[in-house]
């Protein structure tokens, strides 16, 4: 059973240190997992960590030596929202490269898809990891050689001008990575417009490989999916992540987590610097 902790973030939560937490991660043994849920709702932001007891003391010993100012506090009382819909997140293809500049403008972007939401709704990003190991790449082909077979295994050929990229990203550590997105709303059309807001931000970090896939879920399937093991999903590295879903959501979380009900305006220009 996976024990659960509270994380409180202080003004040194940079995308190095949050890089480096995800590497350490990584090298843990192969079938652990790792769950960082962030739950928005009217109050602020929470970020909850979950994992089996020994994997939890190894990652909050690198937290209190990677990010000091970080509060880590055993969860008293699991979060009680109605998650009413939800959806998975995945990218097609079996070599996949994202976007890795542009963190901050994504965790802004993030910030302001979860808020602001009325008292009885929530936002869940749900992030399970398990340590990976780079897959075995194919030889490249020229467009004139590839035959009809090769051209239907979507993702499974590799141009050979994406071939360095690709072996940059497996020479450093990756992830099994699952995202799951669930709310708690009034109605379904509302759910499906915060849900739109958040995939629209994780979208944007389509690179050069991999196209974004939005599977819609009910309660049903929300539930059962959260609550088993998570499964091998696509490989991503420490960089990939913090770009895609905003780990280093920098000093601005703190101060959302200071302050109530702040607007979506007020959120930017803090993260700007102006507030």
């Amino acid at each position: 059973p996976f024990a659960s902790v509270e994380l409180s973030f202080g003004a040194d939560l940079h995308r190095e240190p949050v890089e480096a937490l995800l590497a350490a991660t990584s090298g843990l043994s192969p079938e652990t997992a790792v769950v960082l849920e962030t739950i928005a709702s009217e109050a602020g932001i929470r970020h909850l960590l979950r994992a089996e007891q020994a994997a939890l003391d190894s990652i909050c010993g690198q937290l209190r030596v990677l990010i000091p100012s970080t509060r880590i506090e055993p969860l008293k009382v699991e979060p009680a929202h109605g998650w009413r819909m939800g959806a998975r997140l995945a990218w097609s293809g079996r070599h996949v490269l994202l976007r890795t500049d542009g963190a901050g403008e994504a965790a802004a972007g993030l910030l302001a898809a979860l808020g602001p939401l009325a008292r009885d709704e929530a936002v869940l990003v749900h992030l399970a990891l398990r340590p990976g190991r780079p897959r075995p790449l194919p030889e490249p082909r020229r467009r004139d050689e590839r035959t009809t077979l090769s051209l239907f295994a979507a993702g499974s050929h590799v141009e050979a001008h994406q071939l360095p990229a690709i072996r940059a990203k497996y020479a450093t550590p990756v992830l099994h990575t699952e995202i799951v997105l669930a709310v708690a709303c009034g109605h379904a059309g509302r759910g499906a417009h915060l849900l739109g807001r958040v995939s629209a931000v994780v979208r944007s970090r389509r690179g050069a490989r991999g196209q974004l896939l939005v599977r819609r879920m009910n309660a049903h399937a929300l539930q059962r999916t959260m609550f088993r093991r998570p499964r091998r999903g696509v490989l991503l590295s420490p960089a990939e992540l913090v770009a895609a879903v905003a780990r280093n959501e920098i000093p601005v979380v703190a101060l959302l987590e200071r302050r109530r009900a702040v607007g979506v305006l007020e959120t930017v220009a803090a993260y700007g610097g102006h507030a």
